[in-house]
């Protein structure tokens, strides 16, 4: 643990050459250590090794889980999100761990967020992957996955709707979710397109999707048109229609069945087996082409660029047989159409101006065709339905508190933020919860914030002596908005209980403030003892003092040993004895005489 703190203090100050070292002493002594992993990991992170440091934490989070420290392993995940955004692996990851460590909610919205980031970058895959993830988190919420569902018609994605709509609707039926069943009855019979459409705009959009490709969701417009032509009794409208949906399909069986239904009288149309056969049954198509007389009115909302005459239907058999002719080997009835459309074509290019205007008319069908049912869902507001409908569970504070104190502690600042204020409120977590609040605004420079929380209402609930920290907080945030008055205030709060705590005797010093040494009861006396075990010379009886009494400025040995100036010279300070010695003594004894002159000299000067 040694190695771990030191070197987690070497990367905050910058010496990643020394944590380097340290490091990786630590992982060759112990490498399943999954602290120093992590620890390693920051390392590479802070210095650009991305890669490195994920891996880092990827080990750490495998080892930390097998350890059941899942806090932990969240935080490893956390960073690897921090440097790499963009893939839902560790998102899923990240979410399952929440779930397990058991909060639930906080995993739920990892993914909320990666799904936001991915409408934002256009990545619908991963943006339906991240839904079904919560899907996955919330599997009895049908309500939600029926939210789903209308995302899915939003994109257009109506086969994956579709499915997931008889998905949900045989466990909706078993858990007797009738409201769930009702809504899904209602979305299920749109999903062909709608029955809304009369059976023109069906033609028209039938052939419309047909020419963009469509050929499938053409022969579903075309048959629900059929129908609806039967059940109105319009049954020659219907077999124009069907001879339309075989002319694009001949192998269409079922509409090669319908059509002799209503035509029983006429020979059955067979697939081509052989050449011969099958420009005999291409030119019974032809004969039996309705005169323009009888069909002059659906003949354009079938076939747009059909020709209008005998003499046109002529010149098509003719067509038809040069297309035959080019073609050595077997060509099947369906490549035998798809040749002659693609011939139709030089013709259509023709008329682009009337297709366009054809295609303006019928454009809101159209778009109903696409999204079926849900064809009016707007993706961002389904997607806010998505989340209104997500079931959220009550967490444990105890566990956020938990996690806010070891993202704190791995400076994420934001994310214990995000922690704690979701407990702020609950005085149970009180005051750890305030303190890692306030502490990560002050971190993030939001000192106005802090005001805000740390009021004097705050400090009416707890206790003088676990207030100080959250006290020495607010003097930091009202040092950075230069509010110097009131942190003085708060910091002599501080100083009334505990004057050593931490560093709050600089601070006051560098607002101003003048601190008083207060000498203990013990040290008074001491210096009392001292100084009258030095007696002054003032107080030296006289007949004390005669020649052969050395001058009171050279103390005797014994005084020497206990006066109290002998440290000055040890401390820097010049000695009174040997710094000034000369300044002691009256000129008159500086001379040259003989000693006998100067002893008779001292008496005179005494």
């Amino acid at each position: 643990m040694v190695a771990i703190e030191k070197g987690r203090q070497f990367i905050r100050e910058g010496e990643f050459e020394k944590a380097q070292i340290i490091l990786r002493r630590a992982l060759k002594e112990n490498p399943e250590q999954p602290e120093v992993m992590e620890l390693s990991g920051d390392l590479s992170a802070r210095v650009g090794r991305v890669d490195e440091a994920i891996v880092r934490y990827e080990q750490a989070v495998d080892v930390y889980k097998q350890q059941n420290l899942l806090a932990d392993a969240i935080i490893c995940l956390e960073k690897i999100i921090r440097l790499k955004p963009t893939n839902s692996g560790p998102f899923f990851q990240l979410a399952d761990t929440y779930r397990d460590y058991g909060l639930l909610n906080e995993g739920i919205n990892r993914i909320l967020k990666f799904c936001v980031w991915t409408l934002e970058n256009r990545d619908e895959e991963q943006f339906i992957e991240g839904l079904k993830k919560i899907l996955e988190l919330q599997p009895d919420n049908y309500r939600l996955r029926l939210a789903f569902v209308k995302i899915l018609f939003s994109l257009n994605r109506n086969q994956e709707a579709e499915k997931e709509l008889q998905s949900l609707k045989s466990m909706a039926v078993e858990s007797g979710q009738d409201d769930i069943v009702e809504e899904i009855n209602k979305l299920l019979p749109q999903t062909d397109g709608g029955e809304e459409l009369d059976p023109k705009s069906r033609v028209e959009l039938g052939n419309l999707l047909y020419e963009i490709g469509s050929k499938e969701e053409a022969i579903t417009e075309f048959k629900q048109a059929v129908e609806d032509l039967i059940a109105a009794g319009e049954t020659d409208e219907a077999e124009k229609i069907l001879e339309r949906i075989i002319e694009i399909d001949p192998d269409n069986q079922e509409a090669i069945n319908k059509l002799n239904e209503l035509k029983p009288g006429v020979k059955k149309i067979e697939k081509a087996v052989e050449e011969k056969e099958g420009a005999e049954v291409s030119e019974t198509e032809v004969e039996k082409e309705p005169s323009v007389n009888e069909s002059a009115s659906l003949e354009a909302e079938v076939r747009p660029a059909e020709p209008a005459s005998e003499e046109s239907e002529e010149e098509e058999g003719e067509s038809f047989e040069d297309v035959k002719k080019e073609v050595e080997d077997f060509i099947p009835a369906d490549k035998a159409a798809q040749e002659f459309v693609l011939e139709e074509k030089e013709e259509e290019r023709e008329e682009t101006s009337r297709v366009e205007a054809q295609t303006a008319d019928i454009n809101p069908p159209l778009q109903e065709a696409e999204v079926p049912a849900a064809s009016g869902f707007e993706l961002a507001g389904v997607f806010n339905d998505f989340r209104s409908d997500i079931a959220w569970t009550a967490d444990d504070p105890g566990k956020r508190l938990e996690l806010a104190k070891k993202a704190f502690d791995a400076e994420i600042f934001d994310l214990a933020l995000k922690f704690a204020e979701k407990i702020r409120d609950d005085k149970s977590t009180w005051p750890t919860s305030i303190e890692i609040t306030c502490a990560s605004l002050v971190k993030l420079g939001q000192y106005n914030e802090v005001i805000k929380i740390a009021d004097s209402s705050v400090f009416e609930d707890i206790p003088g002596d676990k207030s100080i920290e959250l006290r020495y907080i607010l003097a930091m945030a009202y040092e950075g908005i230069g509010d110097f008055e009131n942190a003085m205030r708060e910091i002599e709060h501080i100083m009334k209980i505990n004057p050593d705590y931490k560093d709050i005797k600089e601070h006051y010093r560098l607002m101003g403030g003048e601190i008083e040494v207060e000498v203990s009861f013990e040290e008074k006396v001491e210096e009392e003892k001292a100084v009258a075990e030095v007696e002054p010379v003032s107080q030296i009886p006289e007949h004390k003092l005669g020649p052969d009494i050395p001058p009171p400025s050279e103390p005797s040995p014994e005084s020497r040993e206990e006066s109290p100036f002998e440290s000055f010279p040890e401390q820097g300070y010049p000695s009174i004895i040997e710094g000034e010695p000369e300044k002691k003594k009256p000129p008159e004894l500086i001379s040259d005489r003989p000693p006998e002159e100067k002893e008779g000299e001292n008496i005179t000067f005494l």
